[in-house]
């Protein structure tokens, strides 16, 4: 009995000096990895890759006109969910430059930080804003798909017309990607993975463009 009790004791302390070791090796997590997927005159879209840390508690995304972002700066959002690993930064200034960081925290109140990503927001090239065609930041349905939405012209008109580029001053002398006649979303498939795209839509009659949207860059992750 009293050497069963003992192995019984020694079995005890092993296991709890194991469990002891594994707390002292919980470090600061592993940081995700960020990207641009997305970019408009006042918005950007941002992606990064999923925590694997078992004591995860949030993802925080900065961001700030300058280098170097920590979380001294913006504060976008606080996401609780470990699938949540997308978002959009909105109210931006157009033709300017804004640097994102996505700092990973868990339940030890460790942290650690991303990649940091920038870009320049489009420049807002409409002079008259009552024939404004607004282009919005575009949905991500998967990685070779993406769908834009862009709001109404109200003036009479035949159709819009749906231009794309590699290069931001994207304009009719570019692809055609569509022409629609009653809606306001398109969706556009077979996009190439990590590559730029920029688009822009016409209104047109006959055969002259009444108004031109803003364009917008699409990065599919």
């Amino acid at each position: 009995m009293v050497k069963k009790q003992r192995w019984l004791y020694i079995l005890m302390v092993l296991f709890i000096s194991c469990a002891d070791y594994e707390l002292l090796n919980l470090g600061e997590p592993e940081s995700v990895q960020l990207q641009i997927s997305a970019v408009t005159d006042s918005t950007v879209s941002l992606v990064w890759s999923k925590s694997h840390d078992e004591d995860f508690k949030n993802y925080k995304l900065y961001y700030s006109r300058k280098e170097t972002v920590d979380n001294n700066d913006s504060l976008v959002d606080s996401l609780s969910f470990r699938v949540d690993t997308v978002r959009t930064v909105r109210g931006l200034a157009p033709d300017t430059r804004y640097y994102f960081r996505v700092l990973v925290t868990t339940g030890r109140n460790l942290s650690s930080p991303s990649n940091e990503v920038d870009t320049i927001t489009c420049k807002d090239t409409v002079i008259d804003t009552l024939n404004h065609l607004k282009l919005f930041a575009p949905e991500i349905k998967t990685d070779s798909t993406v769908m834009l939405r862009w709001s109404k012209y109200t003036e009479f008109f035949d159709s819009y017309k749906v231009f794309g580029d590699t290069t931001w001053e994207v304009n009719t002398k570019d692809s055609l990607y569509a022409t629609v006649y009653q809606d306001t979303t398109l969706i556009i498939s077979k996009l190439v993975k990590n590559k730029k795209y920029w688009f822009r839509v016409y209104a047109k009659k006959d055969t002259s463009y009444l108004a031109e949207s803003n364009s917008i860059e699409v990065l599919v992750p």
